[in-house]
Parts: C-alpha cells; sequence; structure tokens
C-alpha cells in the first residue's frame, strides 16, 4: 500500500522521606491491605487512597497514599501530609499495574459477540470487547490537565483472542494486528474478514499451537472524522485510532489480563494496516518488541536511530500497490540504524501478500524470539492526538 503523503526524569526517594512515610501511616493496618488486594486486578477509585508496596534492599515497606498524577516514571503521591514523588519502578507489580491504569483512564467493557459459525473453531475463545476512554467533564474534571487534551473518540472496538496458556495463569506476548481498508467499520465484524480472513489464521490451532499469544484486532471507525485508517498526516501525532489501541494495552493488563507480557508486544497488519504498523513503531517508540508490515511500504525519513526496532517486511514482487523502491530504502536505511530489517518477496503477483507469509515457519519462530530490552515503556502522558 502506498503513502501517500524523553525519557523522563528517574528520580527516587529518598530514605528520610520513606521513614516519614512509613511513619505517617504506621498504624493503617491489615484491613486496607486486604481492601487493596480485592480491588480487582489494578481497579481503584481515584478518589480513594491506595496500599503501595515499596521495594528497598532492606526488604518492603506498606504505606497509604492517595495517586495524584503520573509522569512517565515519576508518580505524584499525598500522604494526606505531604507530597512526594516516587519512581514507579520501584513499586510492586500490582502497583505498576495500578499507575497504568490511572495513567490511561480507560474500561474495558463486553459488546457483541461476533457469532463465530459453529464449525471455526479457530474462533473459539474470541471475545469482542470495546475500550471506553473515561470522560473529560463530571466527576472526571479534576483530573490531570494532560487528560484533557485527548480528542481521540471516546471508544474503541476491538476483538480479542486469550491463548488457553493465559487462561490458566502463565504470561503470554500480545500480537496486535491492524486491518486494510476493508475491515474499517464499528460493527466489531468486518476486521475478521478483511483479506480473506486473514487474522483467523492467528487464532488457529496450528499458530496457536507453536506460538501461543494474545491476539488483539482494533477495528478503525471510518465515522471518526479522519481519512485514513491507521496513519496521520503529522510525523509526530499518532492517528486516534492507533493511540487508543496502545492505551487499550495498558488498561487490559492493568483490568483484565495481567498475564499480557508487557515486554513481548507486536504489531503487525496488511496493506494500510501494515503502514499502521510502521506508524505504532514510529509513533510509540520503546513500545513494540517487533513491526510486520505486509504488502506495503513507508518513507524512511519517519524512522530515526531512537524508535528503529526489528521489522520483517512480506511484498509480492508484482505488486502495483507498493512502492518498491520505497521499501528497498527504508531496509537500507533501518540496517544503517543496526537494525534487524528483513525483507521477503514472493514470487507471486497481486496485493495478497499475508496468506503466504503468515503461514512461515522461519517467520514464526523469528516473531517468538523478539523480545523488548528496556524493563517498562513510560507511557508517554503528555501525547497528543492529530485531528
Amino acid at each position: 500500500m502506498k503513502l501517500d503523503t524523553r525519557h523522563t526524569r528517574r528520580d527516587f526517594v529518598s530514605n528520610t522521606t520513606l521513614t516519614a512515610l512509613a511513619g505517617a501511616v504506621g498504624a493503617f493496618g491489615a484491613g486496607a491491605r486486604s481492601r487493596a488486594d480485592t480491588a480487582g486486578r489494578g481497579l481503584w477509585p481515584a478518589d480513594e487512597p491506595w496500599v503501595f508496596n515499596w521495594r528497598e534492599a532492606a526488604g518492603r515497606r506498606t504505606f497509604r497514599a492517595r495517586l495524584v498524577k503520573v509522569r512517565g516514571y515519576e508518580v505524584e503521591l499525598d500522604t494526606g501530609h505531604r507530597r512526594v514523588t516516587m519512581d514507579a519502578r520501584r513499586f510492586a507489580e500490582p502497583e505498576q499495574r495500578r499507575i497504568e491504569w490511572f495513567q490511561t483512564r480507560g474500561r474495558v467493557v463486553p459488546w457483541q459477540p461476533p457469532q463465530p459459525a459453529d464449525d471455526d473453531p479457530g474462533l473459539d475463545g474470541l471475545e469482542s470487547l470495546e475500550y471506553r476512554r473515561f470522560p473529560d467533564d463530571g466527576e472526571n474534571a479534576g483530573l490531570p490537565s494532560w487528560l484533557h487534551r485527548w480528542r481521540s473518540p471516546g471508544r474503541l472496538r476491538f476483538l480479542l483472542h486469550v491463548p488457553q496458556a493465559a487462561r490458566e495463569g502463565r504470561a503470554c506476548p500480545l500480537l496486535v494486528w491492524l486491518h486494510g481498508n476493508g475491515g474499517r467499520g464499528s460493527d466489531n465484524r468486518r476486521q475478521l474478514t478483511d483479506g480473506g480472513g486473514a487474522v483467523r489464521r492467528l487464532f488457529a490451532e496450528d499458530w496457536q499451537r507453536w506460538l501461543p499469544c494474545f491476539v488483539l484486532v482494533p477495528q478503525s471507525d471510518p465515522t471518526d472524522g479522519t481519512d485514513n485508517v491507521w496513519m496521520s498526516a503529522d510525523q509526530v501525532l499518532p492517528h486516534r485510532a492507533l493511540l487508543m489501541t496502545v492505551q487499550c494495552i495498558d488498561v487490559l493488563r492493568a483490568e483484565r489480563w495481567p498475564q499480557v507480557d508487557n515486554r513481548r508486544l507486536w504489531v503487525a497488519g496488511l496493506s494500510s494496516g501494515g503502514i499502521g504498523a510502521f506508524e505504532a513503531a514510529s509513533k510509540f517508540p520503546g513500545r513494540f518488541a517487533a513491526a510486520v508490515p505486509i504488502a506495503t511500504s513507508y518513507p524512511p525519513e519517519r524512522f530515526w536511530q531512537g524508535n528503529a526496532l526489528p521489522v520483517w517486511m512480506f511484498l509480492n514482487r508484482q505488486d502495483r500497490a507498493v512502492d518498491m523502491e520505497e521499501a528497498d530504502a527504508l531496509v537500507r536505511h533501518l540496517r544503517s540504524l543496526r537494525q534487524d530489517a528483513r525483507l521477503t518477496r514472493f514470487g507471486g503477483a497481486g496485493h495478497d501478500a499475508w496468506t503466504r507469509a503468515l503461514s512461515e515457519m522461519d517467520f514464526r519462530r523469528w516473531l517468538g524470539r523478539q523480545e523488548r530490552v528496556i524493563d517498562r515503556y513510560p507511557s508517554d502522558v503528555t501525547v497528543q492526538v492529530a485531528e
């Protein structure tokens, strides 16, 4: 498909401040701890205190505080006596999931199921869900100002395949699959049939046996006022639906499926969805461990040293919808940045390179090895969305 067109500071709280925190809440007791543990996979009312576990060399300390705001790794807490800033990476995993949920301020709810055919076992366990962003008015009017700069739509419909291993409590990677032009809509079903139903291969036993993973399939809604499927004209700001997809991953981990392995997030797509895979890699550097664009190309200048990542592109040699010279230039550029950049050309004609790509065993093995090297992605809470 042709394209038309700070890291945060790492401050640590001092031992003196930590001692003051522990003294201020010493009588809080086990009752509130029990209440926090039953809050439900990271959900907690914003106006009530949380119980935080702070990791240090001497062990853990527990204290009571209200979460005020999050900016990257920096977490501001109100203990009732003072406000302190801490580093989120020093918290225990449940508290980190709560912080991620606070950053995105969303909720995942069931939606109308896609009504899979009884004779299609590949769709067993497929969940039809909707990500709803909290409104900027009413009870949420006092939230941090960065929330009010989000101009994305209030909801994103998506399908989620949950592997059996995750249902048994094991951590699994997550693959985001972005549909092409034919998958747009608001029914949460057309993305299943786009490209001849290519995404169904990812749900099937053959794929899941070799590479068990979550598969998140969002649907871009043409009524949201944007012409492109996953790409914004701006080189910095992300497309609305793409932003909500990335937000949705954090909400899923915090609220519903903590088994999502945050170090093994992959993004793939066909045609216009392949452009979306490139966009996800360039607009959210460090978020994904690999990108797999199929039947598309992308301008090399949109990638720089800080946001390049392992990429495997698949094309048909005689696909007239793809700029072959641009695809070659992109691979050369990524390799100049010392990235793992691969380009496979199939000998056939036409646009459908995805059917064969998803059958390649070498590709599956390669994808299964891709893991992000950073410990935790610092969500950029100051992001704005392109009109």
